[in-house]
């Protein structure tokens, strides 16, 4: 399919993040989109909001509401919108997850978030307690730009189904997402390993920073005749980096460097020898190489990624980037792929 596309002049891009304010919007690929609020740079909002929407006819935009401050009891919430009571509240906040838990919406609320209109057009969100005191707040500074981004990257401006500027057009259809034909191991076998002396040329060939040092070294099996090397490479208050290799003598000598064939997360400088992964994690249970950078320690920042072996490289199956570090832990989706298994490579 990604071949397909590519001799088409088709080839998908990822999506675009956007700030608005105190929020930030930005859709993937498929053209499924997430808008969230950010903590204002004023003070004056402590906790945040995500608003997601599928880019289908029949997708209805959902609101979920997000506390950076775990209550000790659970705790009944009204909301405010620029001091107007609205029609949702939130039951009860408890310290057993970071998501408040809604109250079932009454059906006569329809099938939207009966507060969004309100959010669209307001400035503030409070959250009161039963006696009236403000427990947190939102800044809805942007909201309205930030959700007619997203009626503009669905193509919906126009149609019955926009948030901000509805009419009779019609939507455009939706794009096809590229397809990666992931294969995995088919029978039990060691990985290949590298030897010391090995590694070291490696990290010294990539300027690593740990060049000499082995703990944290692993190896998986992709497939049923190669296997991925992960040696550490770097090492910084809240992120680590890993040198990624591929080999398929048993004793690595064969050893390359792993191709990735899309990173988003590649700033330019790290060295050409091999590639360098922040957060690396190899999933034997899903076959799936995954990363994770912070743009800062409380990890409300930054980049994740994965990616899919296709027995030649490693295809990005999806993404998620925030790059704003304003207390906002639901990070963006700008690229998304389907990952079809087909067993392992020849």
């Amino acid at each position: 399919m990604i071949l397909a596309l590519l001799a088409l002049g088709m080839t998908p891009q990822p999506g675009e993040v956007k700030t608005f304010g105190d929020w930030m919007a930005g859709c993937d690929n498929g053209r499924a989109c997430r808008a969230v609020a950010l903590l204002d740079e004023n003070g004056s909002s402590d906790w945040t909001i995500a608003i997601d929407r599928g880019a289908g006819l029949s997708d209805l935009p959902t609101v979920n509401y997000r506390e950076n401050d775990l209550p000790e009891t659970c705790t009944h919430y009204d909301i405010y919108i620029d001091g107007v009571k609205q029609p949702l509240d939130l039951a009860s906040a408890c310290p057993d997850g970071k998501t408040i838990k809604l109250r079932e919406i009454a059906h006569d609320y329809g099938p939207y978030d009966p507060n969004l209109p309100a959010i669209l057009k307001g400035s503030l969100m409070e959250y009161r307690l039963e006696d009236g005191r403000v427990a947190a707040r939102v800044s809805l500074k942007g909201s309205a730009a930030a959700l007619r981004y997203m009626d503009e990257q669905q193509g919906r401006i126009g149609t019955a189904t926009a948030l901000t500027e509805t009419g009779s057009a019609e939507q455009a259809p939706l794009p096809a997402l590229p397809e990666i034909a992931a294969v995995a191991p088919t029978r039990p076998a060691p990985p290949a390993r590298l030897n010391k002396a090995q590694i070291v040329k490696w990290q010294k060939q990539a300027q690593c920073d740990l060049a000499g040092r082995m703990e944290g070294a692993e190896s998986h099996r992709l497939d049923d005749r190669t296997s991925l090397i992960l040696a550490p490479c770097w090492l910084a208050a809240y992120n680590a980096g890993s040198l990624a290799l591929i080999a398929r003598k048993a004793d690595g000598s064969d050893a390359a460097p792993a191709p990735i064939a899309r990173d988003l997360g590649a700033d330019g400088t790290a060295s050409k020898a091999a590639p360098v992964i922040a957060g690396a994690e190899w999933s034997k249970a899903s076959n799936l190489l995954s990363s994770y950078y912070k743009g800062r320690g409380i990890g409300d920042c930054g980049i994740r990624q994965i990616w899919a072996w296709d027995g030649q490289a490693f295809q990005l199956a999806s993404a998620a980037k925030m790059d704003e570090c304003r207390g906002s832990g639901d990070f963006i989706p700008v690229w998304r792929a389907e990952v079809v298994r087909t067993g392992s490579s020849q």
